[in-house]
């Protein structure tokens, strides 16, 4: 559905629109009502795909032409080569204190980087620094 809504529209969120996944995720997740948490992770999926196409489409229409395969695969590097620590992170937590604050940390932590990201993109750069 989030591939036909960007195809159809041909609109892209911008970089400061594209996570906020963390919280919804962590929301729906902790919640107690089974049918208010499938409703919330099937919002949070249709973002997810929606951030995943929104973002492989501003590298590739961002990037030079000679460049876009290095940004492509260091893109790649960091999204798949970075997950598993991810993976750790969660796996130790829900050994240690349960899944729902696995959860709850995954997402303060994905909340914590979103924001600092936004941050530093509307910080005022010194003259001649590319952003």
């Amino acid at each position: 559905m989030s591939t036909t809504t960007v195809t159809t529209t041909g609109q892209t969120a911008s970089p400061g629109q594209i996570d906020a996944r963390g919280p919804r995720f962590g929301a729906a997740v902790t919640c107690v009502v089974l049918a208010l948490a499938l409703v919330g992770l099937a919002i949070t999926g249709f973002g997810s795909v929606l951030a995943a196409i929104s973002t492989n489409t501003l590298l590739q229409t961002g990037a030079p032409d000679h460049l876009r395969g290095r940004v492509m695969g260091f893109y790649s590097f960091v999204v798949l080569g970075l997950a598993p620590f991810g993976s750790l992170q969660a796996g130790w937590i829900s050994e240690h204190f349960g899944v729902p604050a696995s959860f709850v940390v995954g997402a303060v932590v994905c909340s914590l980087v979103a924001l600092g990201l936004a941050w530093d993109r509307d910080r005022p750069r010194a003259s001649g620094a590319q952003v």
